[in-house]
């Protein structure tokens, strides 16, 4: 796949590119390529049932695929601020734009990083809820547009799976399509003999004072921490949200 330099993008939207991924996504969907050209009606988002005729996309050196529209373009691109970026767009219908963004941060900075970027924008978070998807730690990020601005709404997923943080947006009808379609490749940063569980906040912990990892505290004494050298189990910054201990 033959990779487009930054010149292909709009100039309008160019320095949005360059923030974040999802927030290209967001300003993409709601500008049109040409400002001389109206946009087409909109057409409507594709049924979870005809999922399972779109392509797939795969992607080795960062361990991920995904399905999506078969008449969907796509557009790649990589800079300081992240890893690697990918978007899956319709220039007749740019509310249908799905978009990944990898970067090297551990969640909760992906998360503040995120939140920072659509603060440079005319959205708003409208709900955020944490999660386990694939068994990582993971939150959603749901925007809606500001009074006036004429956007559209937008969702973001972002998880980490303890080598990358992944952020994966479309408009919220088209999301769960999506995610219903993610696979990671490399199956061996889920560990899935790590007890999560939980009852209560008071059963996590982080496993050291620099790790993001909020685990089963009686489960963390039978296995105690190996990794660098951080000091010991850390209660501050885990939570447990649908039984399972999260980092937030």
């Amino acid at each position: 796949m033959k990779k487009l330099n930054a010149g292909f993008v709009h100039p309008e939207i160019l320095i949005v590119v360059a923030i974040v991924g999802f927030i290209v996504a967001v300003f993409i969907g709601n500008n049109p390529l040409s400002p001389s050209i109206l946009p087409p009606s909109p057409t409507p988002v594709a049924t979870e049932s005809s999922v399972e005729n779109w392509k797939t996309y795969r992607n080795e050196e960062y361990g991920f695929s995904l399905k999506y529209p078969a008449d969907l373009n796509i557009n790649t691109q990589d800079n300081d601020i992240y890893l690697f970026f990918i978007s899956f767009f319709d220039p007749d219908n740019l509310d249908r734009t799905i978009s990944v963004t990898v970067r090297g941060a551990n969640l909760k900075e992906q998360i503040l990083f995120e939140e920072w970027a659509a603060s440079h924008t005319l959205i708003e978070l409208d709900n955020r809820k944490d999660l386990i998807f694939q068994n990582f730690p993971a939150t959603r990020l749901d925007y809606v547009p500001t009074s006036g601005s004429g956007n559209k709404p937008t969702s973001a997923l972002i998880v980490n799976n303890g080598k990358y943080s992944y952020s994966i947006s479309s408009h919220p009808d088209t999301l769960t399509q999506i995610l219903s379609t993610f696979e990671f490749l490399d199956k061996s940063y889920a560990d899935e003999s790590i007890d999560y569980s939980c009852n209560t906040d008071s059963d996590c912990v982080k496993q050291s004072t620099c790790s993001e990892d909020c685990v089963n505290s009686s489960w963390l004494k039978d296995y105690p921490y190996t990794g660098p050298a951080c000091g010991i189990p850390w209660q501050f910054g885990c939570k447990c949200v649908d039984s399972k201990c999260i980092s937030g």
